[in-house]
Parts: C-alpha cells; sequence; structure tokens
C-alpha cells in the first residue's frame, strides 16, 4: 500500500481591500477654455442638476470618479452623445486635450481627492463599454 505524504508550504494570502470609489455625476462640455470651448478637450465641469436643458455647447453626461491609483477616470455616458460628438472627441478610441483643465473646487471636495485634480494636455486612451466611454487621466 502506497503512502501519500502531503507537505503543506505556508502561503502568502493577500487580504482584498475593499475600495468604495465615490462616483460624482456632471455634465462635461467638449472643448478647450481659451478657445470659448471649440476644439477638443475639456472646457468646463458643472453638476447636472444645476445644467440648462438649451445648451448650446457639444457637452455629455459623465460619472467623475478617482481610481485607487489617484487617476481621474470620466466615464462618458453613451446615451447623451451624438453620433458627431463620439465620431469628433472620441476617434480611434482616443481623447485629445489641448490644454490643462483643473476641476473645479467642489468636484475635488466631494471625491475626497487628496490631490488636486488636473487633466493635463496630451492623448488618452478610451475604453469603451456597452454603456459608456472611459477616459482615464
Amino acid at each position: 500500500m502506497k503512502q501519500h505524504i502531503r507537505a503543506h508550504y505556508p502561503v502568502a494570502v493577500r487580504e482584498k481591500k475593499k475600495t468604495i470609489i465615490k462616483q460624482l455625476r456632471s455634465e462635461i462640455v467638449f472643448g478647450s477654455p481659451s478657445t470659448g470651448c471649440k476644439g477638443s478637450g475639456v472646457c468646463k465641469v458643472v453638476p447636472v442638476l444645476t445644467t440648462a436643458r438649451d445648451w448650446k455647447c457639444p457637452h455629455a453626461t459623465a460619472w467623475i470618479s478617482v481610481t485607487p491609483e489617484g487617476k481621474l477616470r470620466v466615464a462618458f455616458q453613451k446615451s447623451s452623445l451624438t453620433l458627431r460628438q463620439i465620431r469628433c472627441y472620441f476617434r480611434w478610441q482616443l481623447f485629445q486635450v489641448f490644454e490643462p483643465f483643473q476641476m473645479p473646487y467642489y468636484i475635488q471636495q466631494k471625491l475626497n481627492a487628496s490631490q488636486t485634480l488636473i487633466i493635463q494636455p496630451g492623448i488618452y486612451p478610451v475604453l469603451e463599454t456597452a454603456d459608456e466611454l472611459i477616459v482615464e487621466f
């Protein structure tokens, strides 16, 4: 009769830390502040509840949050975007920003941001899901 010997090796166990990410629903106005909200990037961010219904500038509804790594995450709701906006601002799964944009203080406060939230100029990849176009800055 063969006897099986089982060795017990110590295994490092990582406890998953439950991360609660606050999200803030806002209206994002596309463009650059210095050009009167023309072009691409982020021109303004306003709370959804205070937004007017008659917009003249291109805009979309988005959920704003800060990732556990400290990145600013903006999840644009596809249902609030026109096909033209998707083609213009999210072409080739990229989102381009021409000038820096500092998130308003109330957003930083609501998200409990530990640092100033600034979107720096650059070209950012876009992650597409069924309902959202997500950009991490």
